[in-house]
């Protein structure tokens, strides 16, 4: 079972940039991190920003089964 602090389908959040985004899936917490991370990088400009998300499902149904998504 989740904690109290859970966010659930339906959970409206809103990101560092103050844009709000609404929870429909509840599995996607990487992209929801990577939206907050262009943010960042646009506010401090860090020299290196390194990517060790894969996304795979995302992946998966944008491409199907057979083409690679490059992770660039």
């Amino acid at each position: 079972m989740p904690g109290g602090r859970a966010y659930r389908p339906g959970d409206v959040l809103t990101t560092m940039s103050g844009q709000t985004v609404e929870v429909l899936n509840t599995d996607a917490e990487g992209r929801l991190v990577l939206c907050d991370v262009l943010t960042y990088v646009e506010r401090f400009e860090p020299e290196a920003v390194i990517d060790v998300a894969t996304l795979t499902g995302a992946c998966v149904i944008a491409l199907g089964h057979h083409i690679t998504g490059p992770d660039v």
